[in-house]
């Protein structure tokens, strides 16, 4: 470990990460249970972060939280992990969990990565609505969209399929557009997953 350490310092992570192999290797096959390892798989974590090897880093990290679920930097490292591989919100989870450690509640660091993440985290905008939001209350409106679509699906040109692919629409425009159709759909997946045997389908 203490080899392993002078590696990492010196920025070669490579040796780094073989001196910290080497260390749990040594312990044998209760290597997964020896809570002293923890911080070897920490250092070994942050070293294969260095050498972009995300998933090993991972893999590391949730050693480590495993051994020590009360270590701070055990959460710590793991959120760093997810990070780099694009898993906000599960990085988040993981510094929350960091911040929740008896040692974590004053960390600056660990706030500020939650907070700087939360800021690019936004919830999806999108609404899906049920057959019944979808369907027109006005009947003249009814009557034209019936013209377009039976229980064969859609007739002629998919306007909304146009209208929702069309980057110079508008964005709530084109998610209308997708809403519109998004009640039939959902009745007329209900229609098809209940149809009789033997009856066509009209994309299955």
């Amino acid at each position: 470990k203490d080899q392993g350490n002078v590696f990492f310092k010196a920025g070669d992570y490579l040796k780094a990460a073989g001196a910290y192999t080497k260390a749990i290797k040594a312990v044998g096959e209760v290597a997964a249970n020896c809570v002293e390892l923890a911080p070897v798989f920490s250092n070994r974590s942050a070293s294969f972060l260095k050498l972009n090897k995300v998933k090993q880093s991972l893999s590391d990290a949730d050693a480590c939280v495993r051994l020590r679920p009360d270590w701070e930097k055990a959460h710590f490292r793991r959120g760093m992990a997810l990070e780099a591989g694009n898993e906000d919100n599960d990085a988040i989870a993981a510094y929350q969990a960091a911040r929740a450690t008896v040692t974590g509640a004053n960390n600056p660091e660990i706030a500020q990565k939650i907070k700087t993440l939360s800021s690019k985290v936004r919830p999806s905008s999108l609404h899906y609505s049920s057959a019944a939001e979808s369907a027109p209350e006005n009947p003249t409106e009814a009557a034209k969209l019936s013209s377009k679509v039976d229980k064969f699906g859609p007739k002629g040109d998919p306007e909304w399929l146009v209208t929702a692919k069309s980057p110079g629409q508008p964005i709530h425009v084109r998610i209308a557009a997708v809403n519109k159709v998004g009640g039939w759909l959902a009745a007329h997946l209900e229609r098809t997953l209940k149809r009789p045997a033997g009856e066509g389908a009209w994309f299955f």
